[in-house]
């Protein structure tokens, strides 16, 4: 996914991004070197969250990728692409493949989700 540093906070030896992509912006931990204000990075984003169907987890009233901020929790709106009985899932958020454990829902695809995230991670791939 390609972001945009808005932000760049150290706290307690972390370094936190505010960033912005083309659906939407976060705050996230970034796992890199500290990054500089105005350029953008493709990163991968990882979710260490455990989504529960009902819970954290739900089908979306939006009907468009998102990804919002607000009280310190992150919405990430994506098409639920594969799901299996163990509780692996992979998201679509924008292009960008998010892979997470849902527990309670279905085999179901292809239908837009909204995750409440706590923590979001963001690795820059290089490219």
């Amino acid at each position: 996914m390609k972001i945009t540093i808005d932000l760049v906070n150290l706290i307690d030896k972390e370094v936190f991004v505010e960033f912005s992509t083309n659906v939407g912006f976060a705050v996230a931990v970034w796992r890199a070197a500290p990054p500089k204000v105005g350029d953008q990075y493709d990163v991968e984003l990882e979710v260490e969250d455990e989504f529960v169907w009902g819970d954290n987890a739900y089908y979306s009233l939006n009907s468009a990728h998102t990804i919002e901020m607000a009280d310190g929790i992150v919405t990430v709106t994506g098409t639920l692409i594969s799901n299996d009985m163990e509780g692996g899932a992979v998201v679509d958020v924008g292009g960008a493949i998010i892979l997470i454990e849902l527990i309670g829902c279905g085999e179901i695809d292809s239908v837009l989700v909204d995750l409440k995230v706590k923590d979001v991670n963001v690795f820059p791939t290089g490219i």
